[in-house]
């Protein structure tokens, strides 16, 4: 479509502050999901912000003075003051609801902590499950896209690119923007998109996961807890789509379901769902490690 969205990049800095009113960030919102350019412009807004709050203003001094940002009027001032995204919530999990699951899971926690050091649940120095379009999609099979699906490949792929650097909190920022186009994209009859969709859903629960069990960033506990909640409903999403329509490799989702269902505290929810995996499976091996690491 055409792009002919007024006061676009104002719109865009204020939607990533979270100051945005309802009637103009539903107005974007439905103007990107259709504009592959305005989506991509999203996305690098996101990425450039995350770049100012890790590596300093420095790293783009020369930019910013330079009459060509100015005369865009790139908004540093209002990208300094930036707050990182607040975590989405499902619809139907009421903040009452997460608020006490969250204090159960930091008082469980405690008891815990020597389950977070082992090497099965550690992600500082290595991501949860590497990616793979090769294995995980058919080789070289290609999907009919969309303007709109190519932004969301395009999207699910910068997110990837933080993920395997470990850079997992970016990779939640990105993969939390994209969410509305994966529910839509769930929602057709395209099964060429469904790979996909459950690609996302499994790598936000990763990064999700990650996060919970890092001793690298710098979290509280209650926002670890929160992470494990949405790595939990992730992971749930990524398995449902895979046993509607009986994809391989069901048992990756299973295998980090129970990790971040164990770290919340449900041990014997865990360990359950571990001895769903089957002897043949490629996770069989270090699931019975975490099943003898929780039982002894």
């Amino acid at each position: 479509m055409n792009c002919e969205i007024q006061n676009k990049e104002k719109l865009i800095d204020d939607y990533v502050r979270g100051v945005i009113s309802t009637h103009d960030k539903h107005r974007l919102e439905e103007h990107i999901f259709n504009c592959d350019q305005c989506f991509q412009d999203l996305l690098i807004h996101e990425e450039t912000y995350h770049l100012i709050k890790t590596e300093g203003t420095e790293l783009f001094a020369d930019y910013l003075r330079s009459p060509r940002a100015k005369q865009k009027g790139f908004r540093l001032s209002d990208l300094l003051n930036l707050q990182p995204p607040k975590i989405s919530w499902q619809p139907a999990l009421g903040f009452a609801a997460v608020f006490l699951i969250a204090v159960f899971i930091g008082v469980y926690s405690i008891f815990f902590s020597h389950s977070e050091g082992s090497m099965l649940l550690n992600y500082d120095q290595r991501v949860p499950h590497e990616y793979s379009e090769i294995t995980l999609r058919g080789g070289s099979e290609q999907v009919d896209q969309s303007p709109v699906f190519h932004s969301f490949v395009n999207g699910f792929r910068l997110g990837i690119s933080d993920y395997n650097v470990f850079e997992y909190q970016s990779a939640v920022r990105i993969f939390e923007k994209l969410q509305p186009l994966a529910d839509q994209f769930e929602q057709t009859d395209n099964s060429q998109y469904l790979p996909w969709i459950r690609d996302f859903y499994f790598y936000q629960g990763l990064a999700h996961l990650a996060l919970s069990l890092s001793s690298e960033f710098e979290l509280d506990q209650m926002s670890k807890n929160i992470h494990r909640i949405s790595a939990i409903g992730c992971l749930e999403k990524a398995k449902s789509i895979a046993d509607a329509h009986q994809m391989s490799q069901p048992e990756r989702e299973l295998f980090y379901l129970a990790q971040a269902v164990g770290s919340s505290g449900q041990i014997e929810r865990a360990v359950e769902i571990l001895n769903g995996i089957q002897p043949q499976s490629d996770f069989y091996s270090e699931s019975q490690l975490l099943i003898r690491l929780w039982t002894k």
